[in-house]
């Protein structure tokens, strides 16, 4: 239902998830990407973290629950957001984590991106409305 019921581009996937005893396995695979992370539930965000706390590493990703993705025309940019009925986030002691998209060294050369702490969410009632698409022209940026 991507770009009709559901804004942006969207493509099958598998998800194969594990969860008990406050472990988390995720492993994400589709056409073009591949994602895994294994953790477990924990107090407290890592000390090399960019975030000071849990709580403001919370409120620094409920403030951005807006996001926008490019469509295949390039002319027009997708909007979603994640809506809350109860914002809350848990750390999780990320023991392993891989993504195909930030490990491509074309897209990040090494040294310019890493991984900083991970946060769980689980059994929050929440949905996801579209949001007015940015126009963007293909000779000067942003309409």
């Amino acid at each position: 239902m991507g770009g009709r019921l559901f804004p942006g581009v969207h493509h099958h996937s598998r998800f194969e998830v594990e969860e008990g005893e406050g472990r988390y396995s995720l492993r994400m695979s589709g056409s073009d990407q591949e994602i895994e992370v294994i953790g477990r539930r924990t107090d407290s965000i890592p000390a090399s973290s960019v975030f000071e706390d849990l709580a403001q590493a919370s409120r620094f990703f409920e403030r951005g629950s807006l996001g926008y993705s490019a469509t295949p025309a390039g002319d027009r940019h997708d909007g979603l957001e994640l809506r809350t009925d109860g914002w809350s986030v848990e750390a999780l002691d990320v023991e392993s984590v891989s993504s195909s998209y930030f490990s491509n060294r074309d897209r990040f050369p090494d040294g310019s991106v890493e991984f900083d702490c991970g946060l769980l969410m689980e059994g929050i009632p929440h949905e996801w409305p579209a949001r007015d698409p940015i126009c963007c022209s293909s000779t000067n940026g942003l309409a």
